[in-house]
């Protein structure tokens, strides 16, 4: 286990934010939501994969006009000396000249304890002015008690400089119940990200320069439900607009048609918990236990 801040390579590709593509949809209420729950300590945007999280906290950043830093986090940070470091470099990559007391902690050798590293993080986090984002994605990789201990001890009183930002896929080991009860924590959850019919049809408007059948666009919402992976998957599996119609309608008849290889490829490529929940409550569930 890495000792020390030397001991330690930061991979600095997972200090970037992921782009955001051209053909995504705008989701005005949600940005709206984004931008009014700046004034609280933490946004968490919780739900299981495919629903466009990390895509939804990047686009709503390319139109804030506050600094922000974003950490990719993987097995790999569930270390804590790791993580601390992650922490450290991406506030350090947009305040250079700050957390002078912070750099001392991750060059010793022997850590002091956890909540006395977040008071000083915090201090040196009250000397900045400016208002910016910390985004850490991916946080349900995160399973270490120190990492939680110091997460939870950093939100007790959190800096008025910082939002934290948690992506994950399940919730994160924080007291939740607390910061609801203070109005703390603005949450985003599935219900919430699901695609609505009316930014599914602007969707494959979008892709297909063509409007859907209204018809085809109910049979569309009640068998994907809004999962935005489902509505890529189903644009990739088929090429026309006439296409979607006709193999939506059979989708509705529990009948299989193209998009099943790449259900099961983007299945293979998830986690057993992640396909579990998949099977259990997607809306391609009637694909998904055919072809798994």
């Amino acid at each position: 286990m890495p000792s020390n801040f030397k001991d330690i390579t930061i991979l600095r590709t997972k200090l970037h934010r992921p782009q955001v593509t051209n053909d995504i949809i705008s989701r005005v209420d949600l940005l709206d939501r984004l931008n009014e729950g700046r004034s609280k300590p933490l946004t968490l945007v919780t739900a299981p994969t495919g629903y466009g999280k990390s895509t939804l906290i990047s686009s709503w950043l390319e139109s804030s006009k506050f600094k922000s830093a974003w950490i990719s986090v993987d097995k790999d940070n569930n270390d804590f000396s790791v993580f601390l470091n992650y922490f450290f470099t991406a506030i350090r990559s947009i305040f250079p000249q700050l957390l002078t007391n912070t750099e001392k902690i991750v060059n010793t050798r022997d850590l002091p304890d956890v909540e006395k590293i977040a008071e000083i993080i915090l201090n040196d986090l009250a000397e900045i002015d400016h208002f910016f984002n910390l985004i850490l994605d991916d946080f349900h990789h995160i399973t270490d008690s120190s990492i939680n201990k110091f997460m939870q001890s950093f939100l007790r009183h959190p800096a008025l400089s910082m939002h934290l930002i948690i992506i994950s896929r399940k919730d994160p080991n924080l007291p939740l119940y607390e910061l609801r009860a203070g109005n703390k924590v603005n949450e985003l959850r599935i219900r919430d990200l699901r695609f609505s019919q009316q930014e599914t049809a602007l969707f494959f408007e979008r892709i297909y320069r063509s409007t859907i059948d209204p018809g085809v666009l109910q049979l569309i919402d009640k068998n994907i439900e809004g999962w935005a992976a489902g509505l890529r998957l189903l644009v990739t599996a088929v090429q026309r607009l006439e296409e979607v119609e006709k193999n939506v309608v059979l989708l509705d008849t529990n009948k299989l048609f193209s998009i099943n290889g790449f259900i099961k490829q983007f299945l293979d490529s998830q986690s057993a918990e992640s396909q579990d929940f998949l099977l259990k409550s997607s809306g391609f569930r009637k694909i998904l236990c055919a072809v798994v």
